[in-house]
């Protein structure tokens, strides 16, 4: 491999959780048949805080290549499903992330459906059960399956294809709906959160058309949740009349209610009306105060800050599954 590379295409990672910083929250490596194919195509992955970069020796060598290379990205974070909104609760093992960079013009794009990235994106995860079903539709010959590439398998040969050992994406149609899958070369192989894909033909295209690398991106949106204050020390108990504020922009309420310390301690708890997001950056201007009692004029400060809501608090109402709370005990 020569010692010049020039830079074709770049994909960075944002998230609201953690603007305005990058998120590097995900490593990036080939996917086990793709690095054979980028050694022999002379193209290198380099990895950057909050993306990667492709580079090649020779752009020329991918002018003829008609097949796709996957990149393969994990998620390094353990919070990362706390706090971030996906358009919809799943179980993290039934989705595989698809970002596919196919797109003929330069400059920055996104690789997704959406202004972030939803559900809607994702393909799912080929395991024993619904293997039985697609085996039972494909002898009913009631849907249809083609590749990534879009070509069509033959209805003989259908079945052998997904279930032969090959790492793959292919898709199933039913009259007007298209479902995608992601299947494993082995079934106890760790499951990526998603995999970026990119036409070699295109890259060359891209390249040769503007002479500069191809810049694309993967956004996501950070979780908004209720916020609830617990008022766990009994300091709080000598503050009949408190009420938490909303000290910079005068936006957000809080309601009072009562929250059950198991086994069966009661304490005051106050939420908010509206859901808030989840931010790595910023302070909470929430205060709790003490309101004036009748003659006083001026509300007492007890705490200046409350702490803001932290991703490892979510909490989910048994009798509300739609609904998400924050705790955050003081």
């Amino acid at each position: 491999m020569g010692d010049k590379f020039t830079h074709i295409a770049s994909v960075d990672f944002s998230h609201e959780y953690y603007t305005p910083l990058s998120f590097d929250g995900f490593s990036c490596v080939w996917e086990s048949g793709s690095r054979l194919k980028a050694s022999n195509l002379q193209l290198l992955l380099k990895a950057f805080s909050g993306g990667f970069s492709i580079y090649s020796s020779d752009p020329e060598l991918l002018s003829d290549e008609e097949s796709h290379l996957f990149v393969r990205i994990f998620i390094k974070d353990p919070l990362f499903y706390n706090f971030t909104d996906l358009e919809g609760e799943f179980r993290p093992d039934s989705k595989v992330f698809l970002f596919p960079n196919t797109g003929e013009a330069t400059g920055s794009k996104r690789l997704h459906s959406g202004e972030f990235v939803s559900i809607a994106d994702s393909l799912e995860v080929l395991n024993a059960k619904n293997m039985e079903e697609l085996r039972s539709e494909i002898n009913a010959d009631t849907v249809s399956i083609r590749d990534f590439s879009g070509m069509e398998i033959s209805q003989d040969k259908a079945f052998q294809f997904i279930m032969d050992r090959e790492e793959r994406i292919f898709f199933v149609s039913e009259g007007n709906q298209v479902k995608g899958y992601y299947k494993r070369s082995d079934p106890l192989e760790k499951l990526p959160f998603g995999l970026v894909s990119f036409h070699c033909g295109q890259l060359y295209k891209n390249y040769s058309d503007f002479r500069q690398a191809t810049a694309a991106s993967v956004r996501f949106q950070t979780r908004s949740t209720i916020w609830k204050y617990i008022l766990a020390d009994k300091v709080y108990e000598k503050f009949p009349q408190l009420k938490i504020i909303d000290s910079q922009n005068k936006e957000v309420n809080f309601k009072e209610s009562e929250f059950e310390v198991p086994p069966d301690w009661k304490v005051r708890s106050f939420e908010s009306e509206v859901k808030l997001p989840f931010t790595s950056h910023s302070n909470s201007g929430f205060q709790l105060v003490e309101t004036p009692k009748e003659g006083s004029q001026a509300m007492r400060i007890v705490v200046k800050q409350l702490p803001k809501g932290n991703p490892d608090g979510l909490y989910r109402l048994p009798a509300n599954d739609d609904g998400l709370f924050t705790h955050i005990f003081i």
